[in-house]
């Protein structure tokens, strides 16, 4: 069985829920900004591996991100 690899985005507007958007986390911005953001269509739990690409320090991230097993911040902070 081929890997599936798969693209999304994060947003800061609100979708509302129906036909193509089966999901949505929402969460707050790395920013510090106290902005609310969004990622639709991503259900955590049916991927071995997230890859969440960041432009700010992988801790910015919100705890709903870092606390998932499958999922690693990739940032600056790496390099």
């Amino acid at each position: 069985m081929k890997p599936s690899v798969k693209f999304s985005a994060l947003t800061r507007s609100p979708i509302a829920l129906g036909g193509a958007i089966t999901s949505l986390l929402s969460f707050h911005d790395h920013y510090g900004l106290g902005m609310t953001n969004f990622v639709y269509n991503v259900e955590p739990d049916a991927w071995d591996l997230i890859l969440l690409c960041v432009e700010t320090a992988a801790d910015s991230v919100d705890i709903i991100w870092r606390e998932l097993d499958n999922v690693v911040v990739v940032s600056p902070s790496q390099s």
